[in-house]
């Protein structure tokens, strides 16, 4: 999801086959749950005493048979050793790890994301959420970062991630400015929602179903917005 919201415009790896040519591949909005952002440096997130049962450097890791480099003797901490190295097969695969992995392009360009991942994951270094939410940060691309106190991988989520991706995409898939109930027109029920949601939005910063203006509260603001917009 991460490399599809980052990758958009990219011609390099856009693809030749398939019978969606003629489509766009350019997404709206992402929704990042502990994804690998960096896949040549994951192994380097791994921090103790959490640590992680699983070696990504090693020939038998995910990312190592992404890329097909899962020999003995190979593996992902062999090619990060050698990343400067202009003899093949390492300029060929530093592309393709290069390629893979969503950091790689973002720019300001880039949907709105919000990012998930819990604090004692120990298949997906929460680095790699760190890094790219920085990232995005740094490319002016508007982001929310949930670090899920106490989630694993996937596990002990609480209700509030899955209400705030709710929200996430209500608010930016939102095609008309202060339909904040999304019936497709801006009128009384608009404002019944905000004044019924007044206050902090409580599952994510900057996103709640009937905040309008992206202050990540309902407030006076965004009841001006839905007037501002009636019809």
């Amino acid at each position: 999801a991460a490399l599809a919201g980052t990758s958009s415009g990219v011609a390099a790896i856009e693809g030749s086959v398939g019978g969606n040519l003629a489509f766009s591949s350019s997404i709206q909005s992402v929704v990042d749950f502990f994804g690998p952002t960096d896949l040549l440096n994951i192994n380097l997130g791994v921090t103790n005493p959490r640590g992680s049962p699983l070696d990504h450097d090693a020939p038998g890791s995910p990312e190592s048979h992404l890329i097909g480099f899962d020999q003995p003797g190979q593996g992902i901490g062999v090619l990060r050793a050698n990343q400067f190295n202009p003899n093949p097969p390492y300029p060929a695969l530093m592309q393709l790890i290069t390629q893979a992995s969503s950091l790689t392009w973002i720019d300001a360009n880039d949907p709105p994301f919000y990012i998930a991942h819990g604090t004692v994951d120990t298949t997906v270094p929460q680095a790699q959420s760190t890094r790219i939410a920085t990232a995005l940060a740094a490319a002016g691309v508007p982001n929310v970062y949930f670090p899920v106190v106490g989630g694993g991988h996937g596990t002990n989520f609480p209700p509030t991630v899955t209400f705030a991706t709710v929200a996430h995409f209500m608010h930016t898939l939102r095609h008309v400015p202060g339909d904040v109930n999304d019936d497709g027109s801006v009128n009384i029920q608009d404002l019944l929602a905000v004044v019924g949601g007044w206050g902090q939005c409580p599952a994510a910063p900057n996103y709640c179903g009937a905040e309008a203006t992206g202050d990540a509260t309902v407030n006076i603001n965004d009841l001006l917005f839905v007037v501002a917009n009636w019809g």
